[in-house]
C-alpha cells in the first residue's frame, strides 16, 4: 500500500516553480501483516526507465512517530518533467524480498492556480489529522475556501501593493515579481473573512449556563500579526524594485520654486537636484 502527499495540492506542480516537495509513504506487508523491512531503498521510474539523478531530500525511512511497516521519503521535483511516474519501495523481511509500488503524475499548471494551490495550502484548507501518525493530509470533502474567492483574495493583495507610491508600474497577479508578499497579503484578506463571518455567527449563551461561540477573536490575531509583516516590507520591496530597474527620468520645470518641485518630485519617487 503506498500513497503520494504533496505540499503543493492535487498532485500538481507549476511550469514557474519546478521545486515542489513531495513525501512517499508506503506500508510493508508480509503474509498480509505489517512489518519493518531491512536494507529500505526508493526508486522512481519513467517509462520503465530507472531515474538515477533527481533530488532526494530523505530516503526511505521508518515515520516519524514509527509504526510498524511505515516508511517515507521525500524529494523534490527539480529535473522531472511533466509526465505519469512509478516508484517502488524495497526492502528484505527475514530474507524475503518485499516490494511496494505505487504511482504519481507531475501536471504543470498555470501560475495563477500554483497561487490559489499554495494559499490554500499556508491557510491549512483542505486538510485533516490522520491518527496515529499525525500527519497533515489532504481532504478533498472539505474546502472552506472556493478557488474563486482565494483567487480574489490574491488579487486584493496584488491590488494593495500596487497602489503602494510610487505609482510608476503596475502588476498582474501572472507577472509581480514577489510571490511571497502576495501570499502574505491574501493570507490577511483571507483570514479577515473568516473574522466577518465569526461576527455574523456570534453566538453568546448566559443562562443558566455561560456559553460562548466566536473564534473571531483568533483570526484577528493571525491576521494582524501577518499585517505587521507584510505592509513596510511591501513599500520596501516597490521602492526597492523601482529604483532598480526602472530608467532614471527627468522633469524639467522652468522658473519652479525648490520648495514647490521638491515634495512633487517625492511624490513621483524622482530624486531632486538642485541646479545653480
Amino acid at each position: 500500500m503506498a500513497y503520494v502527499i504533496h505540499d503543493v495540492s492535487e498532485r500538481q506542480w507549476c511550469q514557474y516553480f519546478k521545486d515542489q516537495h513531495v513525501e512517499v509513504i508506503v506500508e510493508f506487508k508480509f503474509n498480509n501483516i505489517p512489518v519493518d523491512v531491512d536494507n529500505p531503498s526508493f526508486e522512481i521510474y519513467k517509462n520503465g526507465q530507472l531515474i538515477q539523478d533527481f533530488y532526494i531530500l530523505k530516503p526511505l525511512t521508518k515515520t516519524d512517530p514509527p509504526v510498524i511497516g511505515k516508511y517515507h521519503a521525500t524529494f523534490l521535483t527539480t529535473g522531472l518533467e511533466k509526465g505519469d511516474y512509478t516508484f517502488k519501495a524495497k526492502g528484505v523481511y527475514q530474507g524475503t524480498n518485499l516490494l511496494v509500488e505505487g504511482s504519481f503524475t507531475l501536471v504543470e499548471v498555470p501560475r495563477r492556480q500554483w497561487y490559489i494551490d499554495t494559499l490554500r495550502g499556508i491557510l491549512a484548507d483542505k486538510y485533516q489529522i490522520e491518527v496515529p501518525w499525525e500527519f497533515w493530509t489532504h481532504d478533498p470533502t472539505k474546502k472552506e475556501w472556493r478557488d474563486g474567492q482565494l483567487n480574489d483574495y490574491l488579487e486584493m493583495a496584488v491590488r494593495f501593493i500596487n497602489i503602494l507610491p510610487p505609482a510608476t508600474v503596475h502588476w498582474q497577479l501572472e507577472t509581480i515579481p514577489c510571490s511571497s508578499l502576495v501570499l502574505l497579503g491574501a493570507q490577511i484578506y483571507a483570514l479577515l473573512s473568516k473574522d466577518i463571518m465569526e461576527v455574523h455567527n456570534y453566538f453568546d449563551y448566559r443562562t443558566p449556563v455561560s456559553v460562548s461561540l466566536f473564534r473571531g477573536r483568533e483570526y484577528r490575531a493571525i491576521y494582524q500579526w501577518i499585517e505587521r509583516s507584510f505592509t513596510d516590507p511591501a513599500k520596501f520591496f516597490k521602492k526597492s524594485w523601482v529604483l532598480n530597474t526602472i530608467r532614471p527620468r527627468a522633469i524639467v520645470f522652468p522658473r519652479i520654486a525648490f520648495r514647490v518641485l521638491r515634495p512633487l518630485s517625492m511624490v513621483l519617487h524622482f530624486t531632486s537636484y538642485g541646479i545653480g
